[in-house]
């Protein structure tokens, strides 16, 4: 989180809200109200197929930011932590190697069926990844977050898996 005020103090939310500070104090009712999530964007099919030799998606769906049904939630949706929150991704490829029954421990299946997804949840090299984000606004949420701003960094930190003894330390 790196910013969460304030914006303005328009009528509305001046009558929602009797704090209403326009000096940048942190005070932005936007990042509780905001629900947040991030899945694995691997569409229709088990794992990362990728293209082919053509160029084209082997499973249309795979990277469509868009939460379709097989696809596992990493962050389920909810509030921002502040000041961070912190999520293992390697938990969420581990669930799915699990729950899409894959069978090859490694994840390395020519591109077939559960492609990437290895039974301890590490990333399999040559593998493209995708993970969806999205964000909702509460249609219930009040005019308290009406002129209000919020950001926020992500940062990705990947260990090497190959030599290293303990890569989920």
């Amino acid at each position: 989180m790196t910013k969460d005020d304030d914006n303005t103090c328009t009528e509305p939310e001046e009558d929602e809200e009797d704090n209403c500070d326009e000096n940048g104090d942190n005070n932005g009712e936007l990042r509780e109200n905001l629900d947040f999530m991030v899945w694995l964007d691997e569409g229709f099919t088990p794992g990362f197929q990728g293209k082919n030799q053509q160029g084209k998606m082997i499973d249309i769906a795979e990277g469509n930011n868009r939460l379709d049904q097989s696809e596992i939630v990493l962050i389920q949706p909810g509030e921002i932590d502040a000041p961070q929150e912190i999520h293992n991704i390697w938990e969420g490829l581990m669930l799915a190697y699990t729950s899409h029954n894959c069978l090859d421990t490694d994840g390395n299946t020519n591109y077939g069926n559960c492609h990437g997804l290895a039974k301890d949840g590490r990333m399999v090299a040559s593998t493209t990844y995708y993970f969806g984000m999205g964000w909702i606004l509460p249609g219930e949420t009040g005019n308290e977050v009406q002129s209000d701003i919020f950001q926020g960094d992500i940062t990705f930190e990947v260990e090497q898996y190959r030599n290293n003894p303990n890569p989920f330390q």
